[in-house]
């Protein structure tokens, strides 16, 4: 097989990027402790010391930028993009050393960030889902630990105006009260710590509204895993 990238040769049939390629990924570096933006060192980035997310970290392996940011393009577009697998697997393995570098509990639930159902009629697929199972799959492989993933305990009840068209304020406004959770699955998340996973965090509000609604609910901590993390005027689509 040949590396999705360069086209160069992949000595594993599974795999789809090359080591060299892997190797000039835009990895994260340094990234704030809370919201996981870049930042020059590890410590809080100034807007979650002023006003911190409800969630309790962001984990993500990589910058929004190319390649990252033209497969998971593709990916919005096409659920059988294959360097997504890859890209999960990298991603497991730096979630998980996060987690042990920072001695954290990890989470006993894994829940894809939902889709609205208009979007999910047009686009006939949930891309936080597809990621969502293979960084559960991975993370039990690499940690023994036991993640059950669901799909059916939050729903997105608020289908606004496309993200990407949005500034920063407006993201955060229009996204509030966009989630609700399913009555017959309070027992089963309460005093739990929960992943909600997407594709790509940029302003964080979605994944904050979500948060917010199952900390409320009576959830302990709520973490966010994604494959990429960017700031708010990267505009993914």
């Amino acid at each position: 097989s040949s590396c999705a990238i360069c086209c160069g040769d992949i000595s594993y049939c599974k795999y789809s990027l090359c080591h060299d390629c892997i190797a000039d990924l835009p990895w994260l570096s340094n990234q704030c402790q809370q919201c996981g933006v870049s930042l020059p060192d590890n410590h809080l980035c100034a807007n979650c010391q002023k006003r911190p997310p409800p969630f309790h970290c962001c984990l993500s392996a990589f910058a929004y930028d190319a390649p990252i940011d033209q497969i998971i393009t593709r990916f919005k577009n096409n659920p059988h993009t294959t360097e997504i697998v890859q890209l999960a697997a990298l991603s497991a393995q730096r979630i998980t050393e996060e987690y042990e570098r920072r001695q954290m509990e990890y989470p006993s639930i894994v829940i894809p960030l939902p889709l609205h159902w208009k979007k999910l009629t047009y686009r006939s697929f949930n891309q936080s889902q597809i990621i969502a199972r293979l960084l559960t799959s991975d993370i039990q492989r690499l940690t023994q630990k036991t993640l059950n993933l669901r799909t059916d305990i939050a729903v997105r009840t608020v289908h606004g105006q496309a993200q990407h068209l949005l500034d920063r304020r407006k993201r955060l406004q229009g996204i509030r009260q966009a989630f609700n959770l399913r009555p017959q699955t309070a027992a089963d998340i309460h005093q739990q710590t929960i992943a909600i996973v997407d594709d790509v965090v940029t302003t964080g509000a979605s994944a904050s509204a979500l948060a917010r609604t199952l900390l409320e609910a009576g959830v302990h901590r709520v973490d966010v895993w994604c494959i990429a993390r960017t700031s708010w005027n990267k505009n993914p689509r």
